[in-house]
C-alpha cells in the first residue's frame, strides 16, 4: 500500500497473521465479536545487553524470577518429616 505523510511517500507492508478462533466472545460498544489467537505465537526479544546511568544490566523478557523453595528440614516442620 502506497502512503504519503508530510509530502514523503513510502510503501507499507503489512504482514498478514494467521489466527484461529478461540470459542471467547466479547462485546464493545454494543457489538459482539470472536476473539482469535494467533496460529503460531510471536518470535520473543532477543537478549539484549543495556547501560543505564554508565551501570550495564541485561534484559530478557522470556525469563522470569522462579521462588525457590528450601526442601531441608529444620525440626520446625513436621510435614518435612
Amino acid at each position: 500500500m502506497k502512503l504519503h505523510y508530510r509530502g514523503l511517500s513510502y510503501e507499507s507492508h503489512s504482514e498478514n497473521i494467521e489466527t484461529i478462533e478461540t470459542g471467547v466472545t466479547g462485546i464493545f460498544r454494543g457489538q459482539t465479536y470472536q476473539i482469535r489467537r494467533p496460529l503460531v505465537e510471536a518470535c520473543s526479544q532477543p537478549h539484549m545487553n543495556l547501560k543505564y546511568r554508565g551501570i550495564a544490566y541485561t534484559v530478557n523478557p522470556t525469563s522470569a524470577i522462579k521462588p525457590q523453595i528450601s526442601q531441608k528440614n529444620n525440626g520446625n516442620n513436621p510435614a518435612f518429616g
